[in-house]
């Protein structure tokens, strides 16, 4: 039975209870009504927040311990360039080139590394077509070999492409001894003929001017063997023998198929070879053996390893190599900085003097 103070706890509720109840009441309806007047539109755009990667960082010590670059402390004594022009008609000399890049230079690269010295083929390839000729022009030809220290010149049964007579006088404004020579030659010929002056001296030419010329041409080889100028040529003439083992639809790839075409390469080879002979700075290997091995469907062919050759240009490249870099590696850190601008000095002195009997650029 209920009192007049509420009754009792037990059979009713307390008045503290439903105080506490209707406030929290008040302030759920006080939150909807809030929640009730924000819309979505009237919020401003916030971008959601972009996933985030833990960053790692090196240690500052790391560095400490790091292998170095290898580069010297005095960085004008860094790394030196060794050029090799190669001079080759590109279809009957490919087993050859393949010798040349694929192991004659990786296995003369090992030995440059040394002496901090890169090694640099340059091979200028025949056989282009019209629009592609004029990327490989008598200048560019000729520009090469004054700038490489070492000349291999292959030369097979092929006489090679003929540049036409507009690129031969537009070479003979810049190399003046092109204006005498013989046009319709071969880029090889050319190229042999600016390393041997004796060979650009006319046939057809008077006893007096042809005295005259080879007067100029022994300066020309004096001059052209002076120190800090020296080169190192060489001249590789493949034998003839091989050719019982190629298929007759093949001979035409081996020996040029014009009759004249194949004097003329005769010839030049027989001219070559005694103008190599006396000229100190060269060396000739002549009939070098081959031995064809087999043909494919697609044209191209395979032939054994020609050690001999490889065998003739790896000693001859690593002994110009050791000449001209003698004081190159590890060991020239150890010269002083007068040393090296001493030498370089002479070096440029002995390029940049004026040398009105040398053939090709007049710097």
């Amino acid at each position: 039975k209920d009192g007049d103070d509420g009754g009792s706890p037990l059979m009713g509720f307390s008045p503290l209870a439903t105080e506490g109840k209707d406030r929290k009441k008040g302030k759920k309806k006080k939150k909807r009504k809030g929640a009730d007047d924000d819309f979505e539109a009237d919020k401003p755009f916030r971008p959601s927040t972009p996933e985030t990667h833990p960053i790692y960082r090196e240690k500052k010590l790391d560095t400490i311990g790091a292998k170095k670059e290898g580069f010297p402390w005095d960085l004008r004594s860094s790394w030196q360039s060794y050029w090799i022009y190669i001079s080759a008609t590109s279809e009957d000399m490919l087993e050859e080139l393949k010798l040349i890049f694929h192991h004659v230079v990786p296995e003369l690269q090992k030995e440059a590394n040394k002496r901090r010295v890169r090694i640099i083929p340059v091979y200028l390839q025949d056989g282009l077509s019209a629009s592609e000729v004029q990327k490989c022009t008598i200048q560019m030809r000729l520009h090469e070999i004054e700038r490489a220290h070492c000349l291999i010149f292959l030369q097979g049964r092929v006489y090679g492409d003929v540049p036409s007579q507009e690129a031969h006088d537009s070479a003979a404004e810049e190399f003046p001894w092109l204006r005498n020579f013989e046009s319709r030659r071969s880029f090889q010929e050319i190229e042999v003929s600016s390393v041997f002056p004796e060979l650009q001296i006319p046939k057809d030419n008077a006893a007096e001017a042809r005295k005259k010329a080879h007067l100029h041409a022994e300066n020309l080889k004096l001059l052209m063997m002076s120190e800090l100028l020296t080169k190192r040529i060489l001249i590789a003439q493949r034998g003839f023998t091989f050719m019982h083992k190629v298929p007759q639809e093949m001979h035409s790839v081996f020996k040029d198929p014009v009759y004249a075409r194949d004097v003329m390469q005769r010839q030049l080879r027989t001219r070559v070879s005694k103008a190599g002979a006396n000229n100190p700075v060269c060396d000739l290997l002549p009939d070098y053996p081959v031995e064809f091995r087999t043909a494919h469907s697609n044209g191209l062919y395979e032939m054994d390893r020609m050690a001999e050759l490889e065998d003739f240009l790896l000693r001859n490249c690593r002994e110009q190599l050791h000449q001209v870099y003698p004081n190159s590696g590890f060991g020239k850190w150890l010269r002083k900085n007068d040393d090296i601008d001493s030498t370089d000095q002479a070096v440029w002195a002995l390029r940049a003097r004026d040398m009105t009997m040398a053939h090709g650029r007049d710097e």
